[in-house]
């Protein structure tokens, strides 16, 4: 090997020497730093995702608790609206904080509140029934007794105006000059309070007081009521004999049904107009059968008796919009269905035209009643 070659190879190894330990002296500085900021990333991210997890885990949490405090707050503001509601009916209607009261002790006894006992002739009717329920029977109230507060009250409230279409749900609500039969024999009501009602017969009857009697009550062309009622007293009057009787709570209710009746299975919807603008009140239900007088359906709400409602079904091909009906009665068990039976108030001779078409074409009977409501 020449000295050139010699010397040549030595700077090559020399600088190969000084870059080796050049690499040598920066590989591991370099992989340290590699790796702290590897790990510091790291760092980053898990302190990032505990943020996350935990903004999380904080949103989870307030949205169980306003889902558990949601029933609470809506339950305060229906309780609120409400007692704000009672205190302008109270202040239109002229209520005495006596009256007041006695709505609150009406509402315990059906588990409702005194807005709906003021506002609900159905729920009135069931509350002071019992409120009344076990008291003595007598021929009239007393000053200031039970049946004189309920009688002020069911006035403030108009619940005395009870029309003849109207359904009757107690004696209570009968007028003077009412239809009733007795005996056999046909005569009026002669007088009515929340404590008895009477009759006039010009002859003595055969009967002891204190058994109750059966009575019929004739309050309009399409329905009469069956009445078991306690006799209180038999009295002389110049015209006869008044008996007098302690209120039944429960009259039955029977159809004498002018109109052929036909089976229906149509989809039917019914809407309550409400005041201030406010959206319309509507439930839905299937039609169980149909007349010129009047329908009924099953749904799944229970319906106030007496609410008067816009129905809108189809019957056979034909249809029929808007049609006033008054709800009768609203039978059925607390989860429902109901079964509801409606009285149509008014049917435009156009309706009726085509109703009474539908109900022939749905009946292979013949049938003696009329085709129609009109004379």
């Amino acid at each position: 090997m020449s000295p050139g070659s010699g010397a040549l190879s030595g700077e090559a190894m020399s600088r190969a020497s000084a870059g080796a330990a050049t690499t040598f002296s920066n590989g591991p500085e370099s992989a340290d730093e590699f790796f702290r900021s590897v790990r510091g990333a790291f760092e980053r991210n898990e302190s990032n995702a505990g943020s996350v997890g935990y903004t999380l885990v904080a949103l989870v949490a307030v949205l169980a608790l306003i889902a558990l405090l949601r029933p609470v707050l809506l339950r305060k503001l229906a309780q609120r609206a409400r007692r704000e509601r009672l205190t302008r009916l109270a202040r239109e209607r002229g209520l005495t904080r006596a009256d007041v009261d006695l709505l609150g002790v009406l509402a315990g006894h059906t588990g409702t509140h005194p807005l709906l006992v003021a506002t609900h002739i159905d729920v009135f009717e069931r509350s002071t029934a019992a409120e009344l329920r076990g008291i003595t029977p007598t021929l009239a109230p007393l000053a200031g007794d039970v049946h004189e507060r309920v009688g002020a009250l069911r006035g403030r409230l108009g619940f005395d105006a009870h029309a003849e279409h109207e359904p009757l749900l107690t004696t209570r609500e009968l007028r003077l000059g009412d239809s009733a039969e007795i005996f056999g024999v046909k005569t009026t009501i002669s007088q009515v309070d929340e404590a008895s009602f009477s009759v006039v017969l010009s002859a003595r009857p055969e009967a002891t007081i204190g058994v109750k009697l059966p009575l019929t009550v004739l309050l309009e062309r399409e329905a009469s009521y069956s009445v078991a009622s306690l006799l209180l007293g038999v009295d002389p009057v110049p015209s006869g004999y008044v008996l007098s009787f302690a209120h039944d709570e429960a009259p039955a209710r029977r159809h004498n049904r002018r109109f052929v009746r036909v089976p229906a299975n149509e989809h039917v919807e019914l809407v309550a107009e409400s005041d201030g603008g406010a959206a319309p009140q509507r439930w839905n239900g299937v039609l169980i059968d149909v007349s010129l007088q009047g329908a009924a359906l099953s749904i799944r709400q229970k319906l106030a008796v007496r609410a008067l409602l816009r129905a809108s079904f189809s019957f056979r091909g034909e249809t029929f919009e808007g049609v006033e009906v008054v709800v009768l009665e609203c039978e059925g068990s607390p989860s429902g269905p109901y079964r509801v039976r409606l009285e149509f108030r008014e049917l435009t001779r156009e309706h009726e035209r085509r109703l009474a078409a539908a109900i022939a074409r749905a009946t292979t009977r013949k049938s003696i009643a009329p085709t129609s409501i009109r004379a």
